[in-house]
């Protein structure tokens, strides 16, 4: 996954995605970031989190970014009849959105797209 350092100075790395999965239920067109592939995914749940009702959204909030992730996938398979891999990480599920052309990586200024093959695949 391509990371880039943020202009202001500081030392961390930062994770750039941008999200556009065209889902009717569900229709996603955004950018998220952060520190790493865990933060990006945090991100990606407190966003579905927040279009959840009370209840839903309380739900989402309770699990860990890589039970998210988990969820995602199941749901992911469920609806589209797929067979992907249950994530063991938060990078693996990043790098299959890359691979299945849900995300993108963004370069440090977030304008052009800057990816790379996801290793033993």
């Amino acid at each position: 996954m391509t990371r880039r350092k943020p202009s202001q100075g500081a030392e961390r790395t930062l994770v750039k995605l941008h999200l556009k999965i065209d889902v009717k239920e569900f229709p996603v067109d955004e950018v998220v970031e952060g520190a790493n592939a865990e933060a990006v995914v945090a991100a990606m749940q407190k966003r579905v989190a927040g279009e959840m009702g009370f209840l839903a959204g309380a739900f989402v909030r309770s699990m860990t970014p890589l039970a998210f992730a988990q969820e995602a996938t199941r749901r992911y398979n469920t609806a589209m009849k797929d067979n992907a891999p249950t994530p063991q990480s938060c990078d693996e599920f990043v790098r299959y959105g890359v691979e299945k052309g849900f995300a993108t990586v963004l370069d440090d200024g977030g304008a052009a797209p800057a990816t790379e093959p996801a290793a033993g695949r």
